[in-house]
C-alpha cells in the first residue's frame, strides 16, 4: 500500500484478542468504496474482456523482439518497444488486481487494477506508438520494406492492441460509482 497516498483513507484501531488478551493495532478503512453498476458486467467480467488486448500486445510485442532485423539495429524503433513492456508488465499486474477485486473496491483497490490498467495501457500505447514511428522511419530510409516488413506490421499491431486496452480500460475506470 502507498502509505503516505492513501493515509487519510484509513485508520488504526486498537482491539483486544479475546483469546489472548493482548492488543492488537490494524487499520480499518474509512474512505469511500466504490462499486461497478449493477446492470453491466462485474470486475472479472471486465478483466476478460482485457485480457486477449494484453496477450495481443505481449504476443506482437515478443514476436517483434523475436524476429527484429532491419528495425532490431535501428535505436529509435528498438528502444521504445523494449521500453513498451514495461508498462506491459504493470497491465499485467492490473489485470491480475482486477480479477481478484471484490465487489466493493475500496480506493487502493479501485487504482490497482481498473487505474493501473488505463495508465499502463496509455503508457504502451504512447511507447509502440513511437517505436512505429521509428520502424517506419528506419525502413523507408533504409529501403529494407521488402525484407522487413513484418517488422513494422507487428509493431503497429502491438501498438493497436494497447491503445484498445486503454479505451477498454479508461471505460471501466469511468463506470465505477461512489457508494
Amino acid at each position: 500500500m502507498k502509505e503516505r497516498r492513501y493515509k487519510k483513507e484509513f485508520r488504526t484501531v486498537t482491539r483486544v484478542d479475546p483469546r489472548t488478551g493482548r492488543e492488537r493495532s490494524e487499520l480499518e478503512y474509512t474512505g469511500v468504496y466504490y462499486r461497478f453498476p449493477a446492470s453491466s458486467p462485474t470486475a472479472r467480467e471486465r478483466a476478460v474482456r482485457l485480457a486477449p488486448w494484453i496477450a495481443l500486445f505481449w504476443l506482437a510485442a515478443l514476436l517483434y523482439l523475436k524476429t527484429a532485423n532491419a528495425t532490431g539495429r535501428f535505436m529509435a524503433a528498438l528502444v521504445p518497444m523494449l521500453a513498451a513492456l514495461i508498462p506491459g508488465f504493470y497491465a499485467l499486474l492490473g489485470l491480475f488486481a482486477l480479477l481478484c477485486a471484490p465487489a466493493r473496491l475500496t480506493v487502493v483497490d479501485r487504482e490497482n487494477g481498473p487505474g493501473r490498467l488505463t495508465r499502463a495501457a496509455l503508457g504502451c500505447g504512447i511507447f509502440a506508438g513511437i517505436a512505429a514511428v521509428g520502424a517506419l522511419v528506419c525502413l523507408t530510409t533504409g529501403g529494407t520494406w521488402r525484407v522487413a516488413w513484418h517488422e513494422f506490421g507487428l509493431i503497429v499491431l502491438a501498438d493497436a492492441a494497447m491503445w484498445r486496452a486503454f479505451a477498454v480500460a479508461r471505460r471501466d475506470y469511468r463506470d465505477l460509482k461512489k457508494l
